[in-house]
Protein backbone atom coordinates (compact mmCIF):
# COMPACT_ATOMS: atom_id res chain seq x y z
CA UNK A 1 0.00 0.00 0.00
CA UNK A 2 1.37 3.41 -0.96
CA UNK A 3 1.64 5.98 1.83
CA UNK A 4 0.58 9.43 0.69
CA UNK A 5 1.88 11.76 3.39
CA UNK A 6 1.56 15.11 1.59
CA UNK A 7 -1.77 14.21 -0.04
CA UNK A 8 -3.29 12.97 3.24
CA UNK A 9 -1.92 15.95 5.16
CA UNK A 10 -3.46 18.34 2.61
CA UNK A 11 -6.77 16.46 2.70
CA UNK A 12 -6.90 16.61 6.51
CA UNK A 13 -6.09 20.33 6.43
CA UNK A 14 -8.76 20.98 3.79
CA UNK A 15 -11.38 19.00 5.73
CA UNK A 16 -10.60 20.91 8.95
CA UNK A 17 -10.76 24.29 7.20
CA UNK A 18 -14.11 23.40 5.60
CA UNK A 19 -15.50 22.03 8.87
CA UNK A 20 -14.43 25.18 10.74
CA UNK A 21 -15.92 27.35 7.99
CA UNK A 22 -19.25 25.51 8.13
CA UNK A 23 -19.33 25.87 11.94
CA UNK A 24 -18.58 29.58 11.68
CA UNK A 25 -21.21 30.11 8.97
CA UNK A 26 -23.76 28.33 11.13
CA UNK A 27 -22.81 30.47 14.13
CA UNK A 28 -23.10 33.72 12.15
CA UNK A 29 -26.46 32.74 10.63
CA UNK A 30 -27.80 31.85 14.08
CA UNK A 31 -26.54 35.21 15.41
CA UNK A 32 -28.28 37.05 12.53
CA UNK A 33 -31.54 35.23 13.38
CA UNK A 34 -31.23 36.31 17.01
CA UNK A 35 -30.45 39.88 15.87
CA UNK A 36 -33.53 39.95 13.62
CA UNK A 37 -35.66 38.97 16.62
CA UNK A 38 -34.06 41.76 18.73
CA UNK A 39 -34.77 44.30 15.97
CA UNK A 40 -38.46 43.29 16.03
CA UNK A 41 -38.50 43.64 19.84
CA UNK A 42 -36.91 47.10 19.64
CA UNK A 43 -39.45 48.18 17.00
CA UNK A 44 -42.25 46.98 19.24
CA UNK A 45 -40.78 48.96 22.17
CA UNK A 46 -40.56 52.05 19.94
CA UNK A 47 -44.21 51.63 18.97
CA UNK A 48 -45.24 51.27 22.62
CA UNK A 49 -43.22 54.41 23.54
CA UNK A 50 -45.02 56.30 20.75
CA UNK A 51 -48.40 55.13 22.03
CA UNK A 52 -47.44 56.25 25.58
CA UNK A 53 -45.91 59.48 24.23
CA UNK A 54 -42.80 58.72 26.28
CA UNK A 55 -39.75 60.33 24.60
CA UNK A 56 -37.20 58.73 26.94
CA UNK A 57 -38.52 55.21 26.28
CA UNK A 58 -38.62 55.98 22.54
CA UNK A 59 -35.00 57.19 22.49
CA UNK A 60 -33.93 54.14 24.48
CA UNK A 61 -35.77 51.73 22.13
CA UNK A 62 -34.47 53.55 19.05
CA UNK A 63 -30.87 53.35 20.32
CA UNK A 64 -31.37 49.67 21.10
CA UNK A 65 -32.61 49.07 17.54
CA UNK A 66 -29.70 51.04 16.05
CA UNK A 67 -27.15 49.08 18.10
CA UNK A 68 -28.71 45.77 17.12
CA UNK A 69 -28.81 46.78 13.43
CA UNK A 70 -25.11 47.69 13.63
CA UNK A 71 -24.45 44.22 15.02
CA UNK A 72 -26.41 42.65 12.17
CA UNK A 73 -24.50 44.72 9.61
CA UNK A 74 -21.21 43.58 11.14
CA UNK A 75 -22.32 39.90 11.08
CA UNK A 76 -23.50 40.22 7.46
CA UNK A 77 -20.11 41.66 6.41
CA UNK A 78 -18.40 38.85 8.31
CA UNK A 79 -20.65 36.29 6.60
CA UNK A 80 -19.98 37.63 3.08
CA UNK A 81 -16.25 37.85 3.74
CA UNK A 82 -16.17 34.26 4.96
CA UNK A 83 -18.01 33.09 1.82
CA UNK A 84 -15.69 34.93 -0.58
CA UNK A 85 -12.23 35.26 0.98
CA UNK A 86 -9.38 32.75 0.64
CA UNK A 87 -9.37 30.42 3.62
CA UNK A 88 -5.59 29.93 3.61
CA UNK A 89 -2.66 32.17 2.76
CA UNK A 90 -1.05 32.13 -0.67
CA UNK A 91 2.19 30.72 0.78
CA UNK A 92 0.37 27.83 2.51
CA UNK A 93 -1.57 27.08 -0.67
CA UNK A 94 1.61 27.02 -2.80
CA UNK A 95 3.40 24.82 -0.25
CA UNK A 96 0.55 22.27 -0.21
CA UNK A 97 0.42 22.16 -4.02
CA UNK A 98 4.20 21.84 -4.27
CA UNK A 99 4.30 19.04 -1.66
CA UNK A 100 1.56 17.08 -3.45
CA UNK A 101 3.27 17.38 -6.86
CA UNK A 102 6.64 16.44 -5.39
CA UNK A 103 5.22 13.40 -3.61
CA UNK A 104 3.31 12.15 -6.66
CA UNK A 105 6.33 12.68 -8.95
CA UNK A 106 8.48 10.64 -6.57
CA UNK A 107 5.96 7.78 -6.46
CA UNK A 108 5.48 8.00 -10.24
CA UNK A 109 9.22 7.62 -10.82
CA UNK A 110 9.43 4.63 -8.47
CA UNK A 111 6.45 2.93 -10.11
CA UNK A 112 7.63 3.64 -13.66
CA UNK A 113 11.01 2.15 -12.82
CA UNK A 114 9.28 -1.02 -11.58
CA UNK A 115 6.96 -1.06 -14.59
CA UNK A 116 9.93 -0.70 -16.96
CA UNK A 117 11.65 -3.68 -15.31
CA UNK A 118 8.43 -5.70 -15.52
CA UNK A 119 8.14 -4.67 -19.15
CA UNK A 120 11.67 -5.97 -19.70
CA UNK A 121 10.65 -9.32 -18.19
CA UNK A 122 7.50 -9.36 -20.32
CA UNK A 123 9.55 -8.75 -23.48
CA UNK A 124 11.94 -11.57 -22.55
CA UNK A 125 9.07 -13.99 -21.89
CA UNK A 126 7.42 -12.83 -25.12
CA UNK A 127 10.57 -13.58 -27.15
CA UNK A 128 10.77 -17.06 -25.65
CA UNK A 129 7.09 -17.68 -26.36
CA UNK A 130 7.55 -16.35 -29.89
CA UNK A 131 10.41 -18.80 -30.48
CA UNK A 132 8.24 -21.65 -29.18
CA UNK A 133 5.35 -20.57 -31.38
CA UNK A 134 7.54 -20.25 -34.50
CA UNK A 135 9.03 -23.71 -33.90
CA UNK A 136 5.55 -25.15 -33.35
CA UNK A 137 4.36 -23.52 -36.59
CA UNK A 138 7.29 -24.98 -38.54
CA UNK A 139 6.39 -28.45 -37.24
CA UNK A 140 2.68 -27.87 -37.97
CA UNK A 141 3.47 -26.90 -41.57
CA UNK A 142 5.58 -30.04 -42.05
CA UNK A 143 2.92 -32.15 -40.37
CA UNK A 144 0.14 -30.70 -42.53
CA UNK A 145 2.09 -30.54 -45.80
CA UNK A 146 4.41 -33.53 -45.75
CA UNK A 147 2.75 -36.04 -43.41
CA UNK A 148 -1.01 -35.70 -43.14
CA UNK A 149 -1.58 -34.61 -46.76
CA UNK A 150 -5.34 -34.55 -46.35
CA UNK A 151 -7.80 -34.37 -49.22
CA UNK A 152 -9.14 -30.96 -48.19
CA UNK A 153 -5.99 -29.18 -49.30
CA UNK A 154 -5.50 -27.78 -52.78
CA UNK A 155 -2.44 -26.63 -54.67
CA UNK A 156 -2.16 -23.16 -56.11
CA UNK A 157 -0.53 -22.37 -59.44
CA UNK A 158 2.80 -21.68 -57.72
CA UNK A 159 2.90 -25.07 -56.05
CA UNK A 160 1.89 -23.76 -52.62
CA UNK A 161 -0.67 -25.62 -50.60
CA UNK A 162 -3.75 -23.98 -49.09
CA UNK A 163 -5.41 -25.86 -46.25
CA UNK A 164 -9.16 -25.64 -46.40
CA UNK A 165 -10.05 -27.28 -43.08
CA UNK A 166 -10.41 -25.05 -40.02
CA UNK A 167 -8.17 -27.36 -37.97
CA UNK A 168 -5.14 -26.84 -40.23
CA UNK A 169 -4.10 -23.37 -39.07
CA UNK A 170 -0.88 -21.95 -37.75
CA UNK A 171 -0.66 -20.61 -34.22
CA UNK A 172 -1.26 -16.85 -34.23
CA UNK A 173 1.74 -14.91 -32.90
CA UNK A 174 0.17 -11.41 -32.94
CA UNK A 175 -1.10 -11.60 -29.37
CA UNK A 176 2.27 -12.91 -28.18
CA UNK A 177 4.04 -9.85 -29.53
CA UNK A 178 1.42 -7.47 -28.14
CA UNK A 179 1.61 -9.03 -24.68
CA UNK A 180 5.37 -8.89 -24.55
CA UNK A 181 5.69 -5.26 -25.50
CA UNK A 182 2.72 -3.86 -23.62
CA UNK A 183 3.47 -1.25 -20.98
CA UNK A 184 5.99 1.56 -21.19
CA UNK A 185 7.15 3.22 -24.41
CA UNK A 186 10.71 2.73 -25.65
CA UNK A 187 11.90 6.11 -24.36
CA UNK A 188 10.41 5.39 -20.93
CA UNK A 189 12.00 1.95 -20.97
CA UNK A 190 15.41 3.51 -21.63
CA UNK A 191 15.00 6.15 -18.91
CA UNK A 192 13.93 3.75 -16.20
CA UNK A 193 16.17 0.78 -17.01
CA UNK A 194 19.22 2.54 -18.41
CA UNK A 195 19.07 0.26 -21.47
CA UNK A 196 18.27 1.04 -25.08
CA UNK A 197 14.78 0.36 -26.35
CA UNK A 198 13.92 -3.25 -27.01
Amino acid sequence: MITLNAVNKAENRINKILTDKEAELLDINEQIEITNQKIKEAEKEMEEAINKRNLELYKKAKKKKSDVEDGKEMDTIRLNTLKEKALISESEYKKMVSDIYEEVRSIENQKKEKLAKLSNEMAKESRELLEVTKKANEVLIKLQDKIYRNEDRQKTGKGKIIFLTSEDKNINTDSTVKWGFAGVDNWQYEIYTGKKGR
